[in-house]
């Protein structure tokens, strides 16, 4: 039981921080241009829902990822959560 849900965790973590990823991404790329050391860009981002929701979802993702470590072995977990990769790419 305890195996399923961390492969369940693992997975859905895996697709939950790939949709923040990629939000977070689309709303940075709306962002005004500016120097990555300029104060006001994370301003631009904070005014961005896209961002914002992304970073939410990525949020929720890392705690879907410590149940999913508290439930299972890492051997299992850790090579699930690659799949965050494909996701955020498609």
């Amino acid at each position: 039981m305890d195996q399923a849900l961390a492969v369940g965790a693992a997975l859905g973590a895996a697709g939950v921080v790939g949709v923040g990823m990629a939000l977070e991404h689309r709303g940075a790329g709306q962002a005004r241009p500016r120097s990555t050391v300029h104060p006001g860009l994370l301003a631009d981002l904070l005014r961005s829902p896209a961002w914002r929701a992304g970073w939410v979802l990525t949020l929720a993702g890392y705690g879907l990822q410590a149940v999913a470590f508290a439930a299972g072995r890492l051997v299992v977990v850790e090579p699930l959560l690659c799949v965050a990769l494909v996701v955020a790419l498609g």
